[in-house]
């Protein structure tokens, strides 16, 4: 029982909706320039143990990050605007922000992030602001070691820029819990097939930029 409630807190923890205000920062990445250097493309957080990397295209925002605390948060967006080049077709391209929440929680099997999720508990940590009353799951499947949701959370309604869709990917890794979260963009239909598919990507790539083998659908 004690294990369990600790795993359970530990996801809580990491999924908890970690925006806040750099939000409205992480957005100029796509637009006004932040920084007159090349923004990283990666970088590991909790003493190494994950190394956070995005797609081709995304980089991070290291002032809206919180690269140090014991459950690290990254933003990611687009590295043209980031680095304060002039957006290419590609860039133009990225219709969405990229999250990362890594906390420390063991090696969770993905079954355990389906059963938490069935949960009231485990709506509030989907929710930005701790309401499960605010979030609705549409779509939900398992691949590889990979936890894959689409999801609905009205609770950033009062960010314009931001549309309420969002799709996770949840697993566990390196006693780590890693949440990969998509955002979209409001204005920008993408689609439950390619939201779900850029978070697998973005899964996928933290794995292999962590040193970690990527698991296979079974």
């Amino acid at each position: 029982m004690g294990r369990t409630v600790l795993l359970t807190a530990a996801m809580a923890v990491a999924l908890t909706g970690c925006l806040g205000g750099g939000t409205t920062q992480a957005n100029r990445g796509f637009g006004p320039a932040l920084f007159s250097r090349e923004a990283p493309s990666q970088v590991s957080v909790r003493e190494g143990a994950v190394t956070v990397a995005g797609p081709v295209g995304y980089c991070v925002d290291t002032r809206s990050s919180r690269l140090k605390d014991p459950t690290a948060f990254v933003l990611m967006g687009s590295c043209a605007g980031l680095s304060g080049r002039t957006d290419s077709a590609n860039d133009r391209a990225l219709d969405a922000l990229l999250t990362a929440t890594v906390a420390p929680g063991g090696n969770a099997p993905v079954e355990a992030f389906a059963n938490f999720f069935s949960t009231e508990a485990g709506r509030a940590a989907l929710a930005n602001d701790g309401d499960p009353a605010k979030v609705e799951v549409f779509e939900a499947q398992t691949i590889g070691n990979v936890y894959l949701m689409h999801l609905q959370d009205t609770g950033l309604s009062d960010v314009e820029t931001l549309s309420s869709d969002r799709w996770r990917a949840v697993f566990s890794m390196n006693g780590s819990v890693i949440s990969a979260t998509v955002i979209g963009l409001r204005g920008h239909n993408m689609g439950s097939d390619r939201g779900m598919d850029l978070a697998l990507r973005f899964a996928q790539r933290i794995q292999q930029a962590s040193g970690v083998a990527v698991a296979a659908a079974e």
